[in-house]
């Protein structure tokens, strides 16, 4: 199992699990035929409140509680619906981690899923606020792109999956040629929000005004180098 973050650059043993964190350049080129990203889809979710971005990324809360630690979790239904990769964007402190448990819960799920093919990745974001800069949301971008090319499924969450994961998956649609710009992102999630289970308490992802212009005004603030967006191509999932 590999843990990665966007500060620390280290590596230890611990219960015979490489534990790995490290600083992730990002690079983007053009994403391959067989990687779908394609419109809305139309599969169970993993659990109320989640949903799916596209086939091969899902939005969700934060997938673990300390009290129930030796009982099944969000994650079990993360990892049985294919989730490989975890993003997490929650800042260290803010809530109990769940990275410590993932090799226990990779092993109550017996042969299904291999400890091996599971990464975590912190990129930790202040609660309601926006991420420190355009190259930091880029960093997180470039996870995504290399596990979309590698075709493995990605959960990305904050605390709630409001505000912070609305912002991700918003610069992520609009990256991956999903929709056409900002605009069409936020009308996109707000589509899929509909469907979670917490959205008449929480009507709207992003959760803050200064969260959504973030995501409408991605490419003016500059979200794609050079000049160049991905192009989206067939779908799959």
């Amino acid at each position: 199992m590999t843990y990665k973050s966007e500060s620390i650059s280290c590596s230890v043993e611990s219960s015979n699990v490489l534990v790995q964190q490290r600083t992730r350049a990002s690079s983007f080129t053009s994403i391959p035929m067989s990687i779908s990203m394609g419109r809305h889809i139309h599969r169970p979710r993993p659990f109320p409140n989640s949903y799916w971005a596209t086939p091969l990324l899902v939005a969700c809360e934060y997938p673990w509680t300390p009290t129930r630690a030796n009982r099944s979790q969000k994650i079990d239904l993360l990892l049985r619906a294919g989730v490989r990769t975890f993003i997490d964007l929650t800042e260290s402190g803010e809530l109990s981690p769940y990275a410590p448990h993932l090799a226990a819960h990779v092993a109550r799920l017996g042969e299904e899923v291999q400890l091996g093919e599971i990464e975590y990745h912190s990129f930790p974001i202040p609660d309601r606020c926006l991420p420190r800069s355009v190259n930091y949301v880029r960093q997180i971008l470039d996870v995504l792109m290399d596990n979309a090319r590698r075709g493995r499924t990605t959960a990305v969450h904050c605390r709630g999956g409001i505000g912070r994961t609305g912002v991700v998956v918003g610069c992520w649609l609009i990256e991956s040629g999903t929709v056409r710009d900002g605009t069409e992102a936020l009308r996109y999630i707000a589509e899929e929000w509909k469907s979670v289970e917490k959205c008449r308490r929480f009507p709207q992802s992003p959760e803050t005004g200064r969260q959504c212009d973030f995501v409408r005004n991605f490419e003016r603030l500059g979200g794609f180098p050079g000049g160049t967006r991905l192009r989206s191509v067939s779908q799959r999932g």
